[in-house]
């Protein structure tokens, strides 16, 4: 009994197997099928790759900018009182993480960047007319005739979450410097952004360095005239010189905290969407799931007719 029902379910388990012939001949049966799916996932891809804009990249690569006039080395003496006028001396590579940070921060984007762009580049841009250089901008959205918004105008903390979708600051994995990029429809706009951060970034820098410069030369002028050490007032002359000459620098150099090792360009070429590689995975979808489903509905036909056969028997 045990043996005849062993035999029975390896007979089963037999008929159940696919060969490679046998799934040829599904296809083959099927071809009508598979060739209209595979040809609708194709179709399907190509017109959800149409129906976003072409996107470009612009990008910047970034360094500190150094005093080299500056020295290596101070006395203790020198650090204490630099320390009380609220003055580094040092500038190490943390200096690019902070920065990368005020980059990447709300309050930047709100105080700096948001001022000098315009939200229906950000929020309703439809296409980039090349030939024109212009933005054609979705009409459901923004009025361009009027300059009006025709949905709530966006807030700013949704500009911000909106704008860190295309905007990247961090470090370049091979070279550690400082690595900007930013993807829009417009190759223009996405240069102009671009710049405007730098510029931005080395403003706020400069501003505070002048702020702080002076505060400190204040602090310093008051510690000289009040002391009678002459060592004393030998450091303190020392950083007298080196707050002036930071201030002077700050007020000189556009290019204060940070220097573009390569600029940001008007991309020619778009970096998206990939509508080649989009059309070729939808095709294969499209294929794949064809191939399932016949395989699905044989062996359905199969299972339906054992069953019947069982019945009549």
């Amino acid at each position: 009994m045990n043996m005849n029902n062993l035999q029975t379910n390896d007979d089963h388990t037999s008929e159940k197997r696919v060969t490679l012939y046998q799934l040829l001949l599904i296809i083959y049966k099927h071809s009508t099928l598979i060739i209209c799916l595979t040809f609708l996932g194709m179709g399907s891809a190509l017109i959800y790759s149409f129906q976003y804009p072409n996107v470009y990249t612009s990008s910047a690569l970034l360094t500190l900018t150094r005093d080299d006039a500056s020295p290596s080395s101070s006395s203790s003496q020198t650090n204490t009182l630099a320390n009380l006028a609220g003055i580094n001396l040092g500038m190490g590579d943390s200096k690019s993480q902070e920065i990368l940070a005020r980059m990447n921060s709300y309050n930047f984007f709100q105080s700096l960047i948001l001022p000098s762009i315009k939200l229906e580049n950000l929020f309703a841009v439809e296409s980039w007319d090349s030939k024109n250089n212009k933005i054609i901008y979705d009409s459901s959205m923004f009025d361009e005739e009027l300059g009006t918004w025709l949905i709530p105008e966006p807030s700013s903390q949704s500009g911000y979450k909106k704008f860190m979708k295309i905007f990247l600051a961090g470090s370049d994995d091979l070279t550690k410097f400082m690595k900007l990029t930013l993807e829009h429809e417009s190759p223009v706009i996405a240069q102009k952004w671009l710049d405007e951060i730098i510029r931005s970034i080395n403003t706020v820098y400069r501003a505070e360095t002048q702020k702080k410069a002076s505060r400190s030369l204040l602090f310093l002028n008051k510690k000289m005239a009040s002391s009678n050490s002459s060592e004393i007032k030998s450091s303190l002359a020392f950083l007298i010189q080196k707050q002036t000459q930071t201030l002077m620098m700050a007020e000189e150099n556009e290019n204060y905290i940070v220097t573009g090792l390569e600029l940001p360009i008007v991309s020619e070429k778009k970096s998206g969407p990939n509508r080649a590689l989009n059309i070729i995975f939808g095709t294969m979808i499209g294929f794949i799931f064809s191939i399932f489903l016949s395989l699905l509905i044989e062996f359905y036909r199969a299972e339906k007719a054992l069953s019947n056969h069982k019945t009549h028997s």
